[in-house]
């Protein structure tokens, strides 16, 4: 049975004498038919079953599943496999007795037999590529790429005029029959008619009304053409189920929805969402549903966006989307990962009516809840009955009263203060505020809660915050108000919820278990940290029309705050803000941001927000934001502003650094509560009480928050937003029907993402695609030593130089004395001649001559690579001017001068002799590949600044880390191994006092693809990054450490290092014997090394 997968769940044609292939069964009851039964006569070619004339005969066995398979006689097809993982719970083993009753397949039947024999049928005859693998390319060219369907049309008839028109074949057909033939690869969509005014949709008991009973809109319009009748409003609903069991189908993904289980949960330690306090509390309160790791944990966004730009017309796209949270920190949330779910009609904003639209998935869920549904797991090869549970909802402020009926308007904004808010309504600014709302969050002892002159005159705060309610106590207080699906709900909601902060029942208390959850709706860091920048920096401006320092704001301040200095004087006028810059300074700002440079990846070019000549900033996005308000607020006003003003807003920067770690920890969550509310209040000594708005209020919470939901990366809108911007924006081919375009662009991106899973290696897809910053390949075949196993790409021109016997000599004793494998020579070399600490010179310079005799003269027979490096690298070595290594892109001084980022900085974490640590930074002058016969090590030869006080300051406070740019180590030991290099970039100060500020910041850079490592934990999880979606800049940089000389005693102040003469570290009584080493060990290289090769090489080439 050519290409018929053995022992799976496919009915297929039963080739006995009685069914003679008019039958479809299973394949067991096949082979009991014809062990009693017998074949049919003259059955040669198994036509019925895929074969064809020229086939090699040869069967397919499930190589996972036969104890008969024989490597040498399998023949595999992915897109057999492709196949079977798509429609195996279409066809369950248990329902083989349905195919019995049956002479003719059914019409989804029908489907995957037609689709089988494409597997089998070559385009033309000695055409690798099959009908089905070409259809399902080009699917995915057309997905991934955006094509419109004219356009793939054209692509496809262009490819069939290299077909030959001599022979058979089968040309690539339209877009409109490749959709019609590979529909058993996509998911469904569902369109339900709903009420133009979002009062209902038509659905289940409510399917036959004709009108709203609502508001008594008529469901339909009459075309005057056709006379048909034509819904006024439909929403789109993409039924969950089926996206969750493919999970399962594919036994790579099946496996990692184990993960949260199985992976080690470090005591106090939260990278992931398993291991924060919700997840584990919610696993107490459901052990049934705990048990079997493959249930789902779920998380729901909802975000509005604008289809038709800034300035098109106003209209409102609703998408809801869900997202697993079972997979590992390298898969989950990826864009293949977030599932559209609902796709609420425009063009208005759908409000707290919202609910409506949520039905379908509501009851979904209940269902996942409580019954589930019988799932293959591919994994295990088994049937399981699949469950899933939504663990919260993510979105943006406005949403979050949407999704949980709480009004975020208003006094009672803050959800989680709900009526013990102290908010109080602003006379003049005719707004409330949050001003003086967090003493009461500081110890009971604290100075501030009883300072009557700085915040709110004549009050001291003797009470302490307001309890956090759980999840029944909520449910209590919304169960008098009705759902804004019943009738008559919205009207009886405004009575009773007139005085409460509740504006409706949401239609998630419908889930049995919404009340046991510690989270239910989350504060998204993304937009208050986004809020809260933009208020303090925009104030701090003074930008018209967005500060919060305005004379209505002023008149408020004299009001309810004793602040002398900022109260109007005699001539009417208020005087300036000492939180504000003067014009002076704005220029030199603005020209600062202008000129900032990073690393590829890091951010975006800030300058070009700013506006020199008028001297404005306008049009940061969030993430631009983020960068600022976490790594250069405290750069940029250092020198700008009074000192104490400068002290709290680098507070509130080192706050959102600290708790948008990659990984977090319980004593760091708990430090940053305590922390939290004395930075607001020293904000509040400082701004007046009309800067602070809700968002500004709300980052009190945020610890709490994260100690019970975890990192607020798996929380956060980053993800959600660029999804809509690179996916569903971009599937908008007809304006005039924005739903249903994004409807039929996102069911065909996940078939083409589906099939492309099944390419073959070779084929290019979205998710294969290398990224840029890609460190390449082993720049060794044998990297039996850590020194050699080097994974590296360069990039540029290259050429060849010789390197003189003092660099030789200072290279090589770094690389041995950095070998890990090298490490018992130099203890035993330590011993032999009672070497200590202290001298560090000495065994610098006599370990490698003395390592080298040791293993030529040994009797023991080491390994190759043990005697390469033992011996002196070659004196021609290859320069580049970038390599790619470590997730990072590292650039010679040189080339980054001219570019728009800045790749030259490095850092390293250094561990002496006696076990003393200091940092090292500097910039990379000359990137060098060494070459120890055929084994190849890269080394950065750097600029390092001085690491003593003279050169290096840290901030006792905030561990800000300045370096003196021009006070550098005199010295030849200025090489450090590639890999060992972590990323830096420096930034000035900005400051009108002087033109040359020498004193500049180090922010340090994270890998782009970085995922944090558990303990014990393999290397072997997925963790590049999408080209589409650039990961979001986060702190979490391992430290790496090694042995450099910790000697700074050379430090000088000048402006480089070309100018100095080169020290040799070589004793004179070992001259003449190292002379000897090195010159027997290259006499015969000379000639055959070019000393210098104008060689260029792409940006594809590696090392």
């Amino acid at each position: 049975m050519h290409g018929i997968p053995v022992n799976s769940s496919f009915p297929l044609a039963c080739p006995c004498r009685k069914c003679k292939n008019r039958k479809w069964l299973t394949w067991d009851i096949v082979k009991q038919n014809l062990f009693e039964k017998g074949f049919v006569e003259d059955y040669y070619v198994w036509a019925a079953h895929g074969e064809t004339p020229n086939s090699n005969g040869l069967v397919y066995f499930d190589q996972a599943n036969s104890s008969y398979c024989n490597a040498s006689e399998v023949q595999y097809d992915p897109y057999k496999s492709m196949l079977e993982d798509a429609v195996r719970n279409e066809f369950p083993i248990e329902n083989q007795g349905d195919f019995l009753m049956n002479e003719e397949p059914s019409a989804t039947s029908k489907k995957m037999y037609e689709m089988l024999d494409m597997t089998s049928q070559p385009c033309f005859e000695g055409c690798p590529m099959t009908e089905l693998s070409a259809m399902t390319k080009m699917l995915n060219i057309k997905t991934e790429m955006n094509l419109s369907e004219a356009a793939t049309d054209r692509i496809a008839q262009f490819v069939n005029r290299f077909f030959p028109t001599k022979i058979p074949n089968r040309p690539i057909p339209n877009f409109n029959k490749i959709k019609r033939k590979l529909s058993l690869l996509g998911m469904t969509s569902q369109s339900i008619d709903c009420c133009p005014k979002g009062c209902m949709i038509y659905w289940k008991a409510d399917n036959e009304l004709m009108e709203c009973k609502f508001c008594g809109g008529a469901r339909y319009r009459i075309s005057k053409q056709t006379k048909k009748a034509i819904p006024l409003a439909k929403m789109e609903y993409f039924p969950l189920t089926p996206r969750l069991q493919r999970l399962y189908a594919s036994d790579t993904t099946a496996e990692k929805m184990r993960w949260h289980k199985v992976h080690h949960r470090e005591e106090g330690v939260m990278r992931h969402p398993s291991d924060a306090k919700a997840w584990i509390h919610f696993d107490n309160l459901h052990p049934d549903f705990a048990e079997d790791p493959r249930n789902v944990r779920l998380g729901l966004c909802s975000d509005g966006f604008q289809p038709f730009g800034q300035f098109g017309q106003k209209y409102s796209c609703w998408p809801i989307i869900v997202t697993p949270y079972n997979l590992p920190p390298g898969t989950c949330m990826k864009q293949q990962f977030l599932f559209l779910s609902i796709l609420v009609p425009g063009p208005r904003n759908p409000t707290k009516g919202i609910d409506v639209y949520l039905q379908p998935l509501i009851e979904e869920l209940k269902q996942l809840w409580e019954v589930g549904v019988v799932t293959y797991d591919a994994f295990s090869r088994e049937n399981f009955n699949m469950r899933a549970m939504l663990l919260w909802t993510i979105s943006d402020f406005p949403a979050y009263a949407m999704l949980s009926g709480w009004s975020t308007k208003g006094k009672f904004a803050c959800p989680c203060c709900i009526e013990f808010t102290e908010a109080f309504w602003l006379y003049h600014s005719k707004k409330h505020s949050w001003f003086d709302n967090h003493r009461k969050f500081l110890p009971s002892d604290h100075p501030f809660r009883f300072d009557n002159e700085n915040f709110t005159k004549g009050k001291s705060i003797f009470y302490g915050p307001p309890l956090a309610r759980d999840g029944s106590y909520c449910y209590d207080e919304v169960s008098s108000l009705m759902s804004v699906t019943e009738v008559g709900g919205i009207e009886h909601n405004k009575i009773v919820g007139r005085d409460i902060g509740w504006k409706k029942r949401s239609i998630f208390w419908d889930l049995p278990y919404w009340k046991d959850l510690l989270i239910r709706h989350n504060l998204d860091v993304m937009h208050i940290e986004k809020n809260f920048f933009e208020n303090m920096f925009y104030t701090i401006l003074g930008v018209p029309g967005k500060s919060k320092d305005h004379a209505k704001g002023r008149m408020d301040m004299e009001q309810i705050c004793h602040r002398p200095s900022m109260e109007r004087g005699g001539n009417g006028k208020f005087p300036k803000a000492p939180f504000t810059i003067s014009s002076e300074q704005m220029t030199v700002l603005c020209n600062w941001v202008d000129s900032l440079k990073f690393p590829d990846g890091f951010a975006s070019r800030l300058g070009r927000c700013i506006e020199i000549e008028k001297l404005k900033v306008f049009g940061m996005k969030s993430h631009d934001c983020h960068v600022f308000m976490q790594r250069l607020i405290p750069i940029a006003f250092r020198e700008m502003l009074p000192a104490s003003v400068w002290e709290a807003i680098t507070e509130i920067s080192l706050f959102f650094r600290e708790l948008t770690r990659k990984s977090i920890t319980v004593s760091d969550m708990e430090k940053l509560k305590a922390d939290i509310p004395i930075i607001l209040c020293k904000l509040e000594k400082i701004f007046p009480p009309s800067f602070f708005d809700p968002s500004e209020h709300l980052v009190v919470h945020l610890p709490d928050e994260a100690l019970w939901g975890g990192p607020p990366q798996y929380r956060w809108m980053y993800r959600f937003e660029n999804f809509l911007g690179s996916v569903l924006k971009t599937k908008i081919g007809n304006k005039a029907r924005v739903e249903a375009s994004i409807r039929e662009g996102y069911l065909q991106s996940e078939m083409g993402t589906f099939a492309s899973y099944y390419f073959p290696e070779e084929v290019v897809t979205k998710e294969r695609r290398v990224h840029r910053l890609d460190d390449g390949f082993f720049i060794n075949e044998d990297a039996s030593a850590s020194i050699f196993a080097q994974k590296a790409k360069a990039v540029g021109a290259r050429t060849r130089r010789h390197m003189n016997q003092n660099e030789s000599s200072a290279v090589h004793s770094y690389v041995l004395l950095n070998c890990v494998e090298i490490q018992p020579f130099r203890e035993m070399f330590i011993n032999t001649t009672g070497l200590t600490t202290s001298d560090e010179a000495q065994l610098q310079v006599n370990f490698p001559l003395w390592f080298y005799h040791y293993v030529e003269n040994d009797t023991i027979d080491h390994p190759r690579w043990l005697r390469a490096l033992s011996r002196f690298p070659s004196p021609y070595v290859t320069t580049y001017q970038a390599l790619n290594i470590n997730g990072y892109k590292f650039n010679t001084v040189e080339r980054s001068e001219d570019r728009v980022t800045c790749n030259c900085g490095v850092m390293v974490k250094c561990t002496g002799f006696d076990g003393s640590r200091l940092d090292y930074y500097g910039l990379i002058q000359e990137i060098i590949q060494l070459e120890y016969q055929e084994y190849k090590v890269l080394v950065f030869k750097c600029k390092w600044f001085d690491p003593s006080d003279r050169g290096t300051q840290v901030h006792p406070l905030y561990n800000i880390v300045d370096v003196h740019m021009q006070h550098v180590l005199r010295t030849p030991d200025c090489y450090i191994l590639a890999s060992q290099a972590d990323q830096v970039v420096y930034v000035p100060y900005p400051s009108a006092k002087r033109k040359v500020n020498r004193w500049q910041s180090v922010v340090q850079c994270m890998p782009r693809a970085f995922v944090e490592k558990e303990r014990g934990e393999e290397s072997n999880e997925e963790e590049e990054d999408d080209e589409e979606e650039p990961s979001t800049f986060q702190e979490n940089e391992p430290g790496i450490s090694f042995y450099i000389e910790l000697d700074f005693s050379g430090a000088q102040h000048i402006d480089d290092l070309s100018g100095l003469p080169a020290t040799s570290t070589t004793p004179e009584y070992m001259d003449d014997a190292l002379d000897g080493a090195y010159d027997n060990e290259h006499a015969n290289n000379d000639n055959d090394v070019v000393q210098e090769d104008d060689v260029e090489c792409t940006d594809d080439d590696d090392v």
